[in-house]
């Protein structure tokens, strides 16, 4: 922008101001009629040359200037490719080379009126200079504090982009809120801006762009439809960039940008129709997505992949791989893209044999380089179908590894019940200097959680306090969980207080580890809060509170908590829920409630139900019905050695060695074992884990010779 004064003794400060930048200027001293000298200073930066002037923005400007002020074509810019530019002139002072429509409204709405001072207009200049020089050197905090000096100088012209200016840098500070309102200040000083009909849909493409980024999809929305109220034309990319918005914010208004798609004629284009495909298929609307992609006159590999990723999201992985199948069958180019999808589906289903096939294939297509997303991909199939060492030999085997790999793996060992090898891993992943993300650290913490390792659970604690991530809904919830499992319930509840946004997740880990520890009035009170506080529970939310409830036998409370879940939360009962109720009414010695729930089940009862209504037979030496119970749930799961030792203790209680033996008989018969018992302890912040009768380990007669003698203390005390 080039600014010109009445008086030459501005001129210095301009040169200041212009003199060490990459730009060409000139000054150009005129005598006015009054014996005052106008100073012209025009700079041209050929960057924006291209898009600033034109002879349409002149039209506009000459039909709107108020009497006075008088708009003019200066073609000092012409040599650039640039055009005319456009030149203000209230009352002989001139603002030459205001460039886009939006400054020179800036300029029509505040200069022309009383309180212009050029001296000030320049001081705010020449801050602005030195803020984008401090940017420049990565001193966000100096840029910012010389962006608000300039604001404090009101400049009659340009504050807007001061404030655009310090909205970028809050930006990068991460001061979101902050950003945000910088941003409706600068739209609020240029109020003419979305007049301005030079304004082309490549234009607003950037508004709605920015918008979505600052304020959400809703406000993206209302600028979308001033665009159309304003007369301009949606071009190819503004739709690709709409649909994107509204897929990621819930499909609000998803049918309604098709129905504009349709209406501008764009239904034909590729890019839009890849889109739409994906928007549906990302919200699960997969016959729309299916139809629309039939539809299509030729398919590249993004539409295909959409679909196969909406299947993947919708648990239908088998519906995923017939439509590799038909890919390869139809020639249609197959990139690492459509592998990783493929592999998630091998993973979901199980099938490692498959996934061993199409590690082979991308072999055989001659991409035998390794590549750090399919490597991760081939790391989470293996894992996910419980071949962890394969999958470590592959993560051993890449000759490079990124924090989404090192992620994987770690969680790879989670998922495969190994979380002395995932915390392993993960101190090996800080040994090599690789920083953790947040799925990184929630493995890790999962780990600690299963383990009882507390010390090292405390440790990776106190590596978040350096960082942002714990204030991190994720990783708070997994702190949450952590301590609550270690028997530190007093620590998950000054996590969760600290935590400066709280979703249905860290509100769920608090409600459940409270009921694990029995605090059963802490647990519903706390759910009273998290209702009060606008939060809608899921069906974890409820396995706590009635978990809780069966813990302390309320049963009138567990009742009620379990009537409310569909009829005033929408939350559909699950198998989960029917066993937590089965053990309330077990444990309270209520067996024909308990039955009674049974039978109106819409459910096929699960083992798991029936073992709950066992353990209450058991506990209540309700041996008759517990009997009845026992023999249905062995039919049930006849190759689970645990439901053949519940049942094997009740008839030791109920002193039937007859039926005991049988039942030994029968587990022998199936060549059945008992699953022998395994615990972790954690000594010298190292896991060490022990199972019932091993005798592997080097120590083991001093340790049994120290059991048994904690044993006998433990019958003698009572």
């Amino acid at each position: 922008m080039a600014l010109g004064i009445h008086s030459a003794g501005y001129c210095g400060a301009a040169r200041r101001l212009y003199g060490s930048s990459k730009t060409r200027w000139r000054i150009v001293a005129a005598a006015t009629p009054d014996g005052a000298t106008e100073a012209e200073i025009r700079v041209c930066v050929n960057r924006t040359c291209g898009r600033q002037g034109s002879r349409e923005i002149l039209a506009v400007f000459s039909s709107i200037c108020p009497p006075g002020v008088s708009v003019i074509s200066c073609g000092c810019l012409g040599r650039c490719g640039g055009g005319p530019n456009l030149a203000v002139l209230p009352a002989g002072a001139l603002i030459g080379h205001c460039g886009t429509a939006a400054k020179a409204a800036q300029i029509l709405a505040e200069i022309c009126g009383p309180g212009f001072d050029p001296r000030r207009n320049l001081e705010a200049l020449a801050l602005s200079k030195e803020a984008e020089a401090a940017l420049e050197k990565g001193n966000a905090a100096e840029a910012e504090s010389l962006l608000s000096q300039a604001i404090d100088l009101q400049p009659s012209g340009g504050v807007h982009l001061i404030y655009k200016s310090r909205s970028s840098v809050r930006l990068t500070m991460g001061d979101k809120i902050g950003a945000l309102e910088d941003a409706k200040r600068a739209s609020l000083l240029a109020p003419n801006f979305a007049q301005i009909k030079s304004l082309t849909a490549s234009s607003w493409n950037s508004i709605l762009r920015r918008h979505s980024r600052l304020a959400g999809h809703c406000t993206a929305f209302a600028q979308f439809k001033l665009m159309l109220r304003e007369g301009v034309v949606p071009d190819k990319h503004t739709f690709p960039l709409l649909l994107k918005i509204v897929s990621g914010h819930g499909g609000i208004g998803l049918d309604q940008i098709h129905a504009q798609i349709w209406k501008f004629g764009y239904t034909t284009d590729s890019f839009v129709r890849n889109s739409l495909v994906s928007a549906y298929a990302k919200r699960g609307r997969l016959p729309i997505a299916r139809n629309l992609f039939d539809e299509m006159p030729t398919r590249d590999p993004v539409p295909w992949t959409a679909l196969m990723r909406g299947c993947i999201q919708e648990s239908r992985p088998s519906d995923a791989l017939e439509l590799f199948h038909e890919m390869r069958c139809l020639g249609v180019e197959i990139d690492e893209v459509v592998i990783v999808s493929v592999l998630k589906c091998c993973g979901l289903l199980g099938d490692v044999w498959l996934g061993m096939c199409v590690h082979g294939f991308y072999i055989a297509c001659g991409r035998v380089k390794w590549d750090l997303f399919i490597g991760s991909a081939l790391v989470d199939m293996y894992s996910t179908c419980g071949r962890c060492d394969d999958a470590r030999r592959l993560f051993d085997e890449m000759p490079h590894r990124n924090v989404v790999t090192w992620s994987t793996m770690v969680a790879g060992y989670v998922q495969c019940n190994r979380p002395a090898d995932a915390l392993c891993l993960f101190r090996n992943m800080l040994v090599e200097g690789e920083t953790p993300n947040e799925v990184t650290i929630v493995s890790a913490l999962t780990s600690c959680a299963r383990t009882g390792a507390l010390v090292q659970g405390r440790w990776i604690h106190g590596c978040l306090n350096r960082s942002k991530l714990e204030t991190n809904s994720f990783v708070g919830t997994a702190l949450i969980d952590m301590y609550s499992k270690c028997g530190c319930i007093d620590e998950a509840v000054a996590v969760f207080n600290r935590l400066p946004h709280k979703d249905v997740y860290p509100w769920t880990a608090l409600i459940n580890g409270l009921a694990i520890h029995g605090c059963a009035a802490e647990c519903l009170d706390l759910f009273s809060r998290m209702i009060k506080s606008g939060v809608q529970p899921n069906e974890v939310t409820f396995i706590g509170v009635l978990s809780a409830c069966s813990h302390r036998g309320l049963v009138d409370q567990g009742t009620y908590h379990f009537d409310s879940m569909l009829t005033d939360y929408g939350v559909e009962p699950r198998m989960e829920h029917y066993g937590c109720m089965v053990d309330l009414f077990g444990r309270a010695g209520l067996f024909e409630e308990a039955l009674n729930l049974i039978r109106r089940m819409p459910l096929e009862p699960s083992a798991g139900v029936w073992g709950a209504l066992l353990n209450a037979c058991i506990i209540h030496r309700n041996y008759k019905l517990g009997e009845r119970v026992g023999q249905h749930l062995v039919k049930l799961e006849p190759d689970h050695s645990g439901r053949y030792a519940l049942l094997a203790n009740l008839y030791s209680l109920a002193k039937k060695p007859g039926s005991d033996a049988d039942l030994r008989k029968a587990m022998k018969g199936r060549r059945l074992e008992k699953m022998r018992g395994s615990s972790w302890i954690e000594v010298d912040s190292a896991l060490r884990e022990f199972v019932a009768t091993d005798v592997t380990h080097p120590e083991s007669k001093e340790i049994y010779r120290t059991l048994d003698e904690i044993s006998t203390v433990m019958k003698l005390e009572s």
